[in-house]
């Protein structure tokens, strides 16, 4: 079974601060628990891998730029519910970061269809 979690941040574009992919995916790396890495990114106790693909693009009108986040992860067997956990953990530690520089989040969960304003 997958998982897919997708985040739209919206930062303004005034801020030099996280202003390109790979400053944003170092900027997830600030927390120990999380590695990221072509494609993968490692996380928790136990250890489990996930997915990610990030996009970025602007709003000109609205001098406004954006991260649209996508982390995916496979789940199968007698493991699922411990996976699904940490998953969770993940997306949570990564909220964290974002929170902590005042970005809004709008959150889409696939497999459930539900979307979220955090």
């Amino acid at each position: 079974m997958k998982f897919t979690t997708e985040y739209l941040i919206m930062c303004s574009d005034a801020e030099s601060f996280c202003d390109s992919i790979e400053s944003l995916t170092h900027y997830f790396c600030l927390d120990s628990r999380i590695k990221m890495r072509n494609g993968k990114i490692h996380f928790g106790d136990p250890k489990i891998e996930a997915t990610y693909k990030v996009n970025r693009g602007e709003i000109a009108e609205k001098k406004q730029s954006y991260f649209q986040i996508s982390f995916s992860i496979e789940v199968d067997g007698e493991v699922v519910q411990k996976d699904i956990d940490v998953y969770i953990d993940l997306l949570k530690a990564i909220k964290v970061l974002i929170y902590r520089v005042e970005w809004h989040i709008l959150t889409r969960y696939r497999k459930f269809g539900i979307m979220q304003h955090t």
